[in-house]
């Protein structure tokens, strides 16, 4: 699995980690309003096999970090925009579509594709500027 973001920054590295898990989060949430210990997990190795060079330490503590931002943010769609508008200058264009293809999966996850879900997906293709809306989804 290609990086999403170079790790060659330590200081970085960590608070774009944070960032893209919190943005998983958002999604995995939005297909029951809950994050069960099986999705955080699940997060948790997509970000690993995404990061091979990175230890699971490293991934388990910015998905501990990023679950306490989600649990202490009033708004998760607002943050989760902002976070978004952030990543699309810190990301190049090919790193956002991985990114969106990601969460597009998660979201996919259980088999169908709620409202909210597509309706967020469709929206950090248009904050992402991906062509053709970036989506993996028909209809």
């Amino acid at each position: 699995m290609e990086p999403l973001l170079s790790t060659t920054s330590e200081v970085e590295a960590p608070r774009l980690l944070q960032e893209l898990t919190f943005l998983y989060f958002v999604v995995a949430y939005g297909t029951d309003e809950e994050l069960a210990d099986a999705e955080r997990r699940e997060v948790t190795d997509r970000l690993c096999a995404r990061y091979p060079d990175l230890k699971r330490a490293t991934v388990q503590t910015a998905a501990m970090k990023a679950m306490a931002r989600f649990a202490d943010t009033g708004d998760v769609m607002d943050e989760a925009e902002r976070l978004a508008r952030r990543l699309k200058s810190e990301l190049p264009e090919p790193a956002r579509r991985l990114l969106y293809e990601d969460l597009a999966r998660v979201a996919e996850a259980d088999g169908h594709v709620l409202a909210a879900e597509e309706a967020m997906l469709a929206r950090l293709a248009e904050v992402w500027e991906l062509d053709g809306g970036g989506s993996t989804m028909d209809g």
